[in-house]
């Protein structure tokens, strides 16, 4: 006579699949600007030596402000013509201005806009900053996620919960470009700006296996 063991039912896992968001603001303490020196005439070495001097005096202004970064980019030439003919040159150069301090990069930009145009203002958050504020986000999350987790296992009649699987995400919602009205001719002075902050978002998204209270676990137990 051949013994048959008893039949034991399969365990049933009570598995939760969750998705936790977490939005947040991050100031926006680091800004960059773009400006342009310009020259138009019919002599392109005349051009490139007033390009140059311009650029020059812009970047000794620059030097004279701690904490701000003046680069310079590439020249730019392009003839001009009119219904038939080349009537002279128009040569360009950029200069690019970042900063961590944003309070010194107004006065400055209202004294280079005498003598050059000023293109573009863009703001965002520094490196740190913007760390700083996904650590909290995500600390946040993390304990939305886990009262989520014992709050509907505890709905189901379980006494606590185990986490299978966690992973994380997020995005940033890009701000628009700053693009100031370039004057020919402007005044020198401080020139307004609103650096605003960056929104960004974090997820969790994990799955957690509902236990019963027999089941010894380190995790929450739904307070």
């Amino acid at each position: 006579m051949s013994f048959m063991p008893p039949h034991t039912p399969p365990i049933v896992q009570t598995r939760i699949h969750l998705a936790v968001r977490q939005d947040y603001t991050v100031p926006n303490n680091r800004m960059s600007a773009i400006m342009e020196a310009t020259a138009s005439g019919k002599d392109p070495a005349k051009l490139a030596a007033d390009v140059n001097r311009e650029m020059q005096w812009a970047l000794l202004q620059s030097g004279k402000i701690p904490g701000v970064i003046a680069t310079t980019g590439a020249y730019s030439t392009q003839q001009r013509f009119d219904a038939i003919r080349s009537v002279g040159w128009t040569l360009t150069q950029t200069l690019t201005l970042r900063t961590d301090s944003i309070g010194v990069l107004p006065p400055l930009l209202g004294t280079l806009q005498s003598r050059l145009q000023l293109l573009s203002m863009s703001s965002a958050p520094s490196q740190k900053a913007e760390r700083l504020a996904e650590d909290q986000a995500l600390h946040q999350a993390a304990v939305h996620f886990r009262h989520r987790a014992a709050q509907l296992c505890k709905t189901f009649g379980y006494a606590g919960f185990r986490l299978m699987r966690l992973q994380t995400g997020g995005e940033t919602v890009p701000l628009p470009v700053m693009r100031p009205q370039v004057m020919m001719a402007t005044v020198p002075g401080p020139v307004a700006v609103s650096p605003g902050e960056t929104n960004s978002t974090v997820t969790l998204q994990g799955t957690v296996i509902c236990e019963p209270a027999s089941v010894e676990t380190s995790n929450t137990k739904g307070k």
